[in-house]
């Protein structure tokens, strides 16, 4: 699937995630992030690979915002939404390429790691999900929405108040992925 058709998978599943959700609150969130996506998807279509990969994070990181949102409803979310949710985030860690290494540079803080989160020499929290990828906690004080992100590989997720709100909100988005992993291909007899 080329940049472009990714892109506008990622917009119609949000769309499909926001009719599955039956969350009013979460409506404006679904619509402000396809319209973000909208705005950066020429960008990342460009020929220039900077500008590019820049501007794809923008749209993955854009289609994480309700995703966040709904992870942190918890219990709330339900079969159809999990389902649309975990895809859209497949489709947009796909989009950004390969999710290795860290993210930004955590700011100087003295807090302990939340339980099972080990501390690094540059003070980033990490653990490694049961699917194998990497979660990050990164001080950024000033972000809206707290002092500590949350990112699955370099994929932004989400802000919290504390490292421990954004623990939570990497085992929600462990569960959402692991309940909605896709078919396993069937082998050919």
């Amino acid at each position: 699937m080329g940049r472009e058709e990714s892109i506008q998978a990622i917009i119609e599943t949000l769309a499909d995630a926001e009719a599955a959700s039956g969350h009013a609150e979460l409506g404006p969130l679904f619509m402000s992030a396809r319209n973000a996506i909208r705005a950066s998807a020429r960008r990342a279509c460009m020929n220039e690979p900077r500008t590019s990969a820049a501007a794809s994070l923008s749209v993955a990181g854009g289609a994480m915002a309700p995703i966040a949102a709904a992870c942190r409803l918890g219990e709330g979310i339900g079969a159809e939404l999990g389902s649309h949710l975990a895809k859209a985030v497949r489709l947009s860690l796909d989009l950004v390429g390969p999710t290795k290494g860290k993210p930004l540079k955590s700011e100087p803080h003295d807090v302990q790691p939340p339980k099972g989160w080990k501390q690094l020499s540059g003070g980033e929290f990490k653990r490694r999900s049961k699917g194998g990828q990497v979660f990050w906690i990164v001080h950024r004080p000033h972000v809206p929405g707290g002092d500590w992100s949350l990112f699955y590989g370099t994929l932004p997720i989400g802000a919290s108040e504390t490292p421990e709100q954004a623990a939570l909100l990497s085992r929600s988005l462990e569960g959402l992925m692991s309940a909605s992993a896709p078919p396993e291909a069937t082998p050919a007899s």
